[in-house]
């Protein structure tokens, strides 16, 4: 499996009142495995490790997944990478007294617009938290793990 980006990412909040005009932030680490992206995102690292956490004005990224989600769409369409290929996993390190822990997020509505990818109702499957797998874990074997069952 191979690392193919790490990007921080702004993205555009449209939920009115509170979000409207807001951005959120998510780190986004990419891997290629076969013709499959698996793009593992993280709310702003910045605010996971506890700077400016009182001024982050941004969505989580479980409250914002869709979004993020149809901005990198749109973004890598130009690349010839198509809904299809991407497998997206959500991830939160450990913090507070919950553990490290991945989701794979599936969007049951993918729509190719004249503006960009519109991408509704995400699903969260539970994969793993990092007590079950043997603490720590990085990336790499959860990514192979992952691939087996795509």
């Amino acid at each position: 499996m191979e690392k193919v980006g790490r990007f921080l990412v702004e993205y555009p909040v449209p939920f009115p009142p509170e979000g409207r005009g807001r951005k959120g932030t998510a780190l986004v680490e990419c891997y290629k495995s076969g013709k499959r992206i698996i793009a593992v995102a993280c709310s702003d690292p910045r605010v996971l490790e506890g700077e400016g956490v009182e001024n982050y004005k941004g969505q989580s990224i479980t409250n914002s997944f869709e979004h993020l989600a149809g901005f990198l769409l749109t973004h890598w369409k130009e690349q010839g990478i198509t809904p299809d290929r991407v497998v997206w996993v959500e991830f939160w390190p450990d913090r507070d007294d919950l553990p490290q822990s991945y989701d794979l997020v599936e969007f049951k509505e993918i729509e190719e617009t004249p503006w960009g990818y519109k991408v509704r109702k995400p699903r969260w499957r539970f994969l793993w938290k990092a007590e079950e797998l043997g603490a720590p874990v990085d990336h790499a074997e959860v990514l192979q793990r992952i691939g087996e069952e795509r």
